[in-house]
C-alpha cells in the first residue's frame, strides 16, 4: 500500500437551521466518512494533496433528506474534488 496524505484545511458547511440542533454530531460522522471516502478514491495510490480552502458550492437540503444522506452527498462532492486533484 502506497503512503497516502490528504490535507483540508478549511471545509465549510452550513446547515439549516432545522438542523443546527445536530450540528455537533453532524460534523463528527461526516469527517469519519470523508476519511472512508477519500481512502476509496486514492487506493492503490501513492499521493500528496493539500487543499487549503474546499469550496463545495451550495448544496440543498430537501425535506425528505436524511443526515445521513445529506453526508453521502458532501462526501461525494469531496471525493469528486480529490479526483480531479490527483490526475
Amino acid at each position: 500500500m502506497g503512503n497516502r496524505n490528504l490535507y483540508i484545511g478549511n471545509l465549510k458547511v452550513r446547515l439549516p437551521r432545522n438542523a443546527a440542533g445536530s450540528a455537533q454530531q453532524f460534523a463528527r460522522e461526516l469527517g469519519r466518512a470523508i476519511l472512508r471516502s477519500s481512502v476509496e478514491v486514492t487506493r492503490g495510490r501513492q499521493c500528496r494533496v493539500r487543499m487549503e480552502e474546499l469550496d463545495l458550492g451550495n448544496i440543498k437540503w430537501a425535506g425528505g433528506v436524511d443526515a445521513q444522506g445529506l453526508q453521502k452527498h458532501i462526501c461525494g462532492r469531496v471525493a469528486a474534488e480529490l479526483e480531479k486533484r490527483l490526475i
